[in-house]
């Protein structure tokens, strides 16, 4: 193959310029991780690539919904201005602790020392059959915070600042699963989507383009005392209240559907009640959420409400190796990326 040096990793086609091969050589604690020496990879080009978005699969009769030309409203930019502030000053130093208090389910703890996290997932599971891993309930913070010592964890994450680690295991259902534990770890790709009850209060503005809200100007007469921004499509809608009085987090999120012309709620996100920490934050410590019954996929409503604990840590009284992801490794399958 004729192939150009463009740099000491790529080669490309000396006629098209187009890449064609890169090699790298990995660093000697990569090749020691990975066991290899190099990555390599070709670029395959088609003779004829698509020649329009359509080609690519998408369906032609799809509604084209222009947002290139839209300008954000400066009331919503300073919104997410001021909100983005209170979500950078929220401790980073803290245990949070996550649970159902009226069915058994999951509950969550979490460390968080600067960018370091360490995430554990517990099941709360059926007390007849899994005694062992059965937590009696109505419960405290302080009754999870020892029964968890106790408990194998569905799943571990850890952050160390560099690396993340994924640990799955867990022996009640070694039935259903391989009784291998298995690791993966690799580089940061963001923590557990159920690990996101401190982010959800700012999740309006968080990776959020402006000018994709705006206003809403019919809000129920129970919620007009706060903020209410929303975001629609042809089909889908979501409503966001936010309370300026208590650091811009939002109170009220509501999912809605069009259906025969109208809109429906899907799903609702409530805030029960609120608390401060010492420095003055304010955090949801309890919130519903209501799921509507579904016609088009035949699924009925249910209702969930969350317990949020947060309780500000110093520097030295995390649990010992909180954040030392190499300690997942022992006895494990390891999968690296």
């Amino acid at each position: 193959m004729d192939r150009k040096l463009l740099t000491e990793q790529l080669w490309a086609d000396p006629v098209t310029k187009l890449p064609i091969e890169i090699k790298k050589k990995l660093s000697a604690q990569e090749q020691k991780d990975q066991n290899r020496e190099y990555i390599t990879g070709v670029f395959p080009f088609p003779e004829i690539g698509p020649l329009s978005i359509y080609d690519l699969g998408v369906l032609k009769d799809l509604p084209i919904a222009k947002t290139y030309d839209k300008v954000a409203n400066p009331s919503i930019e300073e919104i997410f201005r001021t909100a983005k502030q209170y979500y950078e000053d929220f401790p980073k130093r803290c245990r949070a602790v996550s649970w159902q208090n009226d069915r058994e389910s999951e509950i969550e703890v979490i460390w968080r020392d600067g960018e370091k996290i360490h995430f554990n997932h517990y099941f709360n599971m059926d007390g007849q059959r899994y005694t062992q891993y059965h937590l009696d309930l109505p419960t405290t913070v302080e009754d999870i915070l020892v029964w968890e010592k106790t408990q194998p964890p569905i799943s571990i994450y850890i952050h160390d600042e560099k690396r993340n680690y994924n640990r799955s295991h867990h022996p009640a259902f070694e039935d259903f699963k391989t009784p291998k534990t298995r690791v993966t770890r690799g580089w940061r790709r963001g923590l557990p989507a159920a690990a996101h009850f401190i982010e959800e209060q700012w999740r309006y503005m968080i990776g959020r383009d402006p000018k994709q809200l705006e206003f809403i100007d019919d809000a129920p007469a129970s919620l007009t005392k706060y903020i209410g921004i929303k975001g629609e499509s042809s089909d889908n809608r979501r409503d966001h209240y936010i309370d300026p009085e208590h650091d811009y987090i939002r109170v009220q999120n509501i999912w809605c559907k069009m259906r025969d012309g109208q809109w429906e709620k899907e799903r609702e996100y409530i805030t029960i009640e609120m608390a401060q920490l010492p420095d003055g934050q304010w955090y949801v410590t309890k919130r519903k959420l209501i799921n509507y019954p579904d016609p088009e996929r035949g699924t009925r409503g249910s209702e969930r409400n969350y317990i949020i604990d947060i309780e500000l840590l110093e520097a030295n009284k995390f649990p010992p190796d909180t954040f030392n992801g190499e300690k997942l490794l022992e006895d494990a399958e390891i999968e690296t990326y």
